[in-house]
């Protein structure tokens, strides 16, 4: 009883206000409704007859325009549900009216927070979704419409859904060009695209895109912490390393190596070392590795094998053609930690696609190797020791950090 008596009294001072000039109606309404809200956080029936009034066309749309504005702008404190009942509500009354397209954008966006807070993605997506960016009734800028359709790709990526999330990516492409280099929106547009090959295991790609997420400075008019940057640079590591071995893989290790970034990095870095110089990875390591890895980079393949399995068994195949001449499946078979016929499979399949130089006999069941010449191999083991000493030095360095400034 003593809410439908605050609705009742609502409902009346609303009525009454209606008879006062535009601008002192404005205002006291504003006052009523702050004040009504505030007092009535778990009901949705007057702000319902609220809306209802407030879009009649019986109301001056200067009115009706502004308050619904800073209706939408008061709806913070209701309860969860409520504030969703009501914003529904008052997106399906402005939706109706080309003169509200306004209000109802500010409602969509408003409900798609709500949303979003309650990780409910695909919902505030959709409601984003709805923002008429093509409008002739309304001209938006570039950076509007770069910003919507990239929260909306951000949105599908956070529900695991690349396909649609790459569809609005690329709706962007336009507008996120017209931005310029120097805005924000460049950052989220680099970090969207790479989390989207990423998502649908595009590995190689992707850890191209995350490495130039990572190099991202201010003199590009982009302040970014030191933190994202190497969280990128991480990102960026875990794709490379998860990539098909072969020459591609080996060009984007190359190049996150020899980035000094990477040294901070702890383990991440501990395991790109070893995979840039080819050793056999142990179980060990590559357990410790896949804990860090995101569910999408744990997927099972045709054959049940995951994108790990096939990385790392690929890897251990090329650091044994470093070691051996020639090798048969069987034993090969044993060192990889797959049965003789898959590893066949998979060497074949490398030579083939010029991943990995060599030939087979199959009648004997040998894997040949064509080893590197031994330039080639004398220029490894002069870097592998260099880096090995530049390890060294470093370690000492951070011991006693004294011997830093001492020259020869």
């Amino acid at each position: 009883k003593k809410r439908k008596k605050k609705m009742s009294n609502f409902i009346q001072t609303l009525n009454d206000l209606a008879k006062l000039s535009q601008n002192d109606r404005i205002e006291k309404t504003k006052a009523q409704l702050t004040q009504y809200i505030s007092s009535n956080l778990t009901s949705a029936d007057g702000l319902i007859y609220f809306i209802d009034s407030i879009t009649s066309e019986e109301v001056p749309l200067i009115v009706s325009k502004t308050l619904l504005d800073f209706f939408a702008a008061s709806l913070q404190p209701l309860q969860t549900q409520v504030h969703k009942i009501v914003s529904l509500h008052a997106i399906e009354k402005t939706s109706v009216r080309v003169s509200f397209e306004e209000n109802f954008v500010a409602f969509l966006e408003e409900l798609a927070l709500v949303y979003r807070k309650e990780e409910e993605f695909v919902e505030a997506a959709k409601l984003l979704s709805r923002i008429p960016l093509d409008s002739p009734n309304r001209n938006y800028s570039p950076s509007k419409k770069a910003e919507t359709l990239l929260t909306i790709a951000q949105l599908f990526l956070e529900d695991g859904d690349p396909i649609s999330a790459e569809m609005y990516v690329n709706r962007c492409s336009v507008p996120i060009a017209q931005c310029g280099n120097s805005s924000p929106l460049q950052l989220i547009y680099k970090g969207c695209y790479a989390r989207i090959l990423d998502s649908k295991r595009k590995f190689s790609e992707a850890a191209q895109w995350y490495y130039r997420l990572s190099q991202v400075d201010s003199s590009e008019g982009e302040l970014v912490a030191e933190e994202e940057l190497l969280q990128a640079l991480s990102r960026s590591i875990t794709c490379a390393i998860l990539t098909p071995a072969g020459p591609d893989r080996s060009k984007i290790l190359s190049i996150l190596y020899k980035d000094p970034r990477s040294s901070k990095l702890g383990h991440m870095y501990t395991m790109l070392k070893s995979v840039y110089f080819h050793r056999t990875l142990s179980k060990a390591d590559v357990d410790k590795f896949a804990s860090t890895l995101e569910p999408h980079q744990l997927a099972k393949m045709g054959d049940g094998s995951t994108f790990l399995d096939r990385a790392i068994t690929e890897h251990n195949l090329l650091s044994a053609s470093k070691i051996y001449n020639n090798i048969r499946f069987e034993e090969l078979g044993a060192l990889l930690q797959v049965s003789p016929e898959k590893a066949e499979v998979m060497a074949s399949r490398m030579i083939a696609e010029e991943r990995m130089k060599g030939h087979i006999d199959q009648i004997e069941g040998i894997l040949f190797f064509e080893n590197a010449t031994a330039l080639e191999t004398w220029n490894s083991q002069v870097e592998y020791i260099c880096q090995t000493a530049n390890d060294v030095h470093e370690q000492v360095i951070a011991k006693y950090p004294r011997f830093e400034n001492l020259t020869a």
